[in-house]
C-alpha cells in the first residue's frame, strides 16, 4: 500500500468535510440571525402577559404606524367673542363679565389654559352622523373630527389633528348631546404647533400593551379589564408653563381604553403616562 498517498486522500477528505461542517454551521446561524417570531406568535405572547395582569384584549390591534414627530404648540389663541360669534353663527353678543360673553343664543365662559364652555339657551340641533352641523359653530372647526374611541354618556368627543391625521387627545371639543341636539360644548384649542423633531420611529401597539401589562398588576381584581381600544395620537407633556398661551410640547402615544379606565404609553419611550 502506498502510505503517502492514501495519506493525501485522507487529508484531502478532512479538507472537505471540514469545510461543509463550516458551511452548515454558518448557515445555521445565518438562520437563527434571520428568525423572527411570527405575528400571531407575538400576539398570543402579549395576550398571555395581560391575562397574567388581569387584563383582556377585545380589541384590534394596529400592526402598521408610521415614524411620529413631537411638536409644541400655544394654548389658547381666540377670545371669548371669537368663541361667540362661531358658537352663535355670528350673532350679536356682548361682554357680560371677565371672560364671559352673553347673546339671545347663549353664553360663553372663558376656564382658562386655552378652554371656553359655550351654553345654549335653547337645544341646537345636531347629529353625530352630521359632524359638520358642529364643527361650522367651533373654532377653527375643520381642525377638528369625531374621536369614537372616546365619549360616554351623553358626551361626543372631537379631537384636534395634527398634520390633519393624527387626534391630539388632550385638546378636544366636548359635546352636550341628546336627542339629537346639543346644549352645549367645552373646546380646548392648539394654536402656533410646529414640530420639535424630524419624525422618528415609534414602538409598536403590541409594545405598548406590553408596557401596559408590567407597569399596571390588576391581578388581584375579580373582574377582568377588558381593552376595548387602541389608537395612536398625540398627549402633551405636564412640563412646562401654558398659561397665558406659554408654549407646551406634545408627544405621540398609544391610547389603551379599557372599560374601567383609558391609558397613555409613550410611544417613544414605552413609558405609561401618569
Amino acid at each position: 500500500m502506498n502510505w503517502e498517498t492514501a495519506k493525501t486522500w485522507l487529508i484531502g477528505m478532512f479538507l472537505i468535510l471540514d469545510v461543509l461542517l463550516g458551511w452548515q454551521y454558518a448557515s445555521a446561524r445565518a438562520e437563527m440571525r434571520g428568525y423572527s417570531e411570527s405575528y400571531s406568535d407575538l400576539l398570543a405572547n402579549t395576550r398571555t402577559l395581560l391575562a397574567e395582569h388581569n387584563f383582556s384584549l377585545a380589541a384590534s390591534v394596529p400592526t402598521k404606524h408610521a415614524d411620529m414627530a413631537s411638536f409644541s404648540a400655544s394654548l389658547g389663541g381666540a377670545s371669548p367673542a371669537e368663541a361667540a360669534k362661531a358658537a352663535f353663527a355670528g350673532k350679536p353678543a356682548r361682554e357680560s363679565g371677565r371672560g364671559q360673553v352673553a347673546g339671545v343664543d347663549g353664553s360663553v365662559k372663558g376656564l382658562g389654559q386655552g378652554t371656553w364652555e359655550v351654553e345654549y339657551r335653547r337645544p341646537v340641533p345636531f347629529e353625530s352622523k352630521h359632524p359638520e352641523q358642529l364643527l361650522d359653530r367651533v373654532v377653527s372647526g375643520s381642525s377638528y373630527a369625531l374621536d369614537r374611541g372616546a365619549g360616554a354618556g351623553g358626551v361626543l368627543v372631537f379631537d384636534q389633528l395634527y398634520g390633519g391625521k393624527y387626534p391630539i387627545f388632550d385638546a378636544s371639543v366636548l359635546v352636550d348631546a341628546t336627542n339629537q341636539a346639543m346644549t352645549g360644548y367645552q373646546q380646548t384649542l392648539l394654536t402656533k404647533i410646529r414640530a420639535t423633531s424630524s419624525p422618528k420611529p415609534i414602538i409598536s401597539a403590541l409594545d405598548a400593551l406590553n408596557s401596559l401589562a408590567n407597569s399596571v398588576d390588576k391581578s388581584s381584581q375579580e373582574k377582568d379589564n377588558t381593552i376595548v381600544g387602541i389608537d395612536l395620537g398625540y398627549l402633551g407633556s405636564p412640563s412646562g408653563s401654558a398659561a397665558g398661551g406659554g408654549k407646551r410640547y406634545w408627544f405621540p402615544v398609544w391610547r389603551i381604553v379599557t372599560d374601567a379606565g383609558v391609558y397613555y404609553v409613550n410611544a417613544f419611550t414605552g413609558e405609561l403616562n401618569l
